[in-house]
């Protein structure tokens, strides 16, 4: 059976073909024997090929490694696997590669005295495909490490090289202010707290989304607690988190007339992102803040949330189906660019949706559109 993707090369030495203990696949097979051929020949593969990133001792291999992990993640969502396990993929094998490249470039003594951490839809385990980097280093305090500086641009540009675009925001590594003490980043939270710019907001709701992914966890796990211990306790402060759900406001008449144009020659653009899965992520974020909730990802925010103060669990499960949803529209969408050649980006043209594609971003849309009213309701950034 040839590869849905004829351009996308698999590992050199993770086979395409089954492990010897699949039976090769032959035109009698029945639809349960293909089924579980295809179950096992990707787990071989991904098998193969955490393997191989966990034991690469060179920037290069990694870079090959990185490159095979792309062309397996679109040949397993194209053999069908549903979303989540798709994102479940990326987070794992992204996790490892990112470890492993600090490992293979940092000394043991500082990995032992730093805690690399991710952030964004890595740090919630939302990604697909490879999106702006997003990381950061805590160091601890009283340890001092010469070429610090050198070293974090090296980690920078070897994860440039590897497919990650650089953060136009700079939240990365080679960016010192992503790469602090712990008592420095203590203040560093202090400040974001209570600056009332909407900068100081954006980065407190990065720091949310943080996991540890190298090091010592517990430097990333004290700067948690040190933020807990000093929220304000507001309706204002979590109004001013929450307004920025309020910037891309597609929710209005506005939508239902894109929606209700959409067959027109006319081209018709909504952006899966912001008009969408940024409205969700933010929204539950912002009610995880105000309630303490430690989870990083909004699947786990949205469980929590519900079990411990009051949401309702309809909304909940809508939420995450949405979301899970509009993440997939976004993922088929950028795929077919990429077939076609073209940059990806978020923006859909309706009249690249099918049927089924127009029905579910229609519900995924209403389910926002409703959950925006319940946010306004805890969080009240309309009012300021």
């Amino acid at each position: 059976m040839g590869a849905p993707f004829p351009n996308l090369a698999m590992p050199n030495d993770v086979s395409s073909d089954p492990p010897s203990s699949v039976p090769a696949l032959s035109p009698g097979d029945t639809p349960p024997d293909l089924a579980w051929a295809r179950l096992a020949r990707i787990a071989h593969n991904i098998g193969q090929l955490v393997k191989r990133t966990a034991q690469a001792n060179s920037v290069n291999e990694l870079r090959q490694a990185a490159l095979q992990a792309d062309a397996l993640i679109v040949t397993v969502h194209a053999q069908g696997a549903g979303i989540e396990l798709t994102m479940e993929l990326v987070c794992e094998l992204g996790d490892l590669l990112l470890a492993r490249l600090w490992q293979v470039l940092a000394p043991q003594e500082l990995v032992r005295n730093s805690c690399l951490i991710v952030m964004g839809s890595e740090g919630r385990g939302e990604q697909t495909l490879k999106t702006d980097q997003d990381n950061g280093l805590l160091l601890r305090d009283g340890y001092a490490f010469d070429g610090l500086p050198e070293l974090a641009s090296s980690f920078t540009a070897a994860l440039l090289d590897f497919g990650y675009p650089l953060c136009p925001g700079g939240i990365m590594l080679n960016n010192p202010h992503w790469r602090q003490y712990a008592s420095e980043f203590r203040e560093t939270i202090r400040s974001w707290c209570y600056d009332p710019q909407a900068d100081g907001v954006m980065q407190l709701a990065i720091l949310l989304d943080a996991r540890a992914i190298a090091g010592d966890p517990g430097l990333l796990a004290d700067a948690k607690r040190h933020l807990w211990a000093i929220l304000p306790d507001s309706d204002a402060f979590f109004a001013r988190f929450a307004s920025p759900v309020g910037q891309f406001d597609h929710s209005g008449g506005s939508w239902w007339h894109w929606l209700s144009m959409r067959h027109d020659e006319q081209q018709q653009f909504v952006d899966l992102k912001k008009s969408g899965s940024f409205q969700i992520v933010h929204g539950v974020r912002s009610l995880a803040l105000k309630h303490h909730v430690g989870a990083a990802s909004t699947r786990e925010r949205l469980l929590a949330l519900v079990e411990h103060h009051g949401m309702p669990a309809a909304l909940a499960r809508d939420l995450g189906d949405a979301l899970q949803l509009l993440i997939a529209l976004r993922l088929d969408h950028q795929l077919r660019q990429r077939r076609l050649g073209r940059a990806a980006d978020n923006l859909v043209d309706f009249r690249d949706l099918g049927t089924l594609e127009h029905a579910q971003l229609d519900s995924s849309m209403a389910i926002v559109k409703d959950f925006r009213r319940y946010l306004q309701l805890h969080c009240p950034f309309e009012m300021l």
